[in-house]
């Protein structure tokens, strides 16, 4: 059965003929956040260990 206390949390009552579903926005934003930071963590590990281009051009700069 379903907790009925925790489906109550979801929804905020406007008027007695009104019902309004919160939002949870914040949780899909920190996802974002995640993601992004991966794939340039993604794409830092690759130009550094395996783009044999880069790692010449980075050698000669240094």
């Amino acid at each position: 059965m379903v907790n009925i206390k925790k489906l109550r949390r979801c929804f905020r009552a406007a008027n007695n003929s009104t019902v309004k579903a919160k939002r949870f926005n914040f949780m899909y934003q920190r996802l974002n956040i995640y993601l992004i930071g991966g794939t340039l963590l993604a794409a830092y590990v690759y130009t550094n260990i395996s783009d044999s281009s880069y790692i010449k051009k980075r050698n000669l700069v240094t």
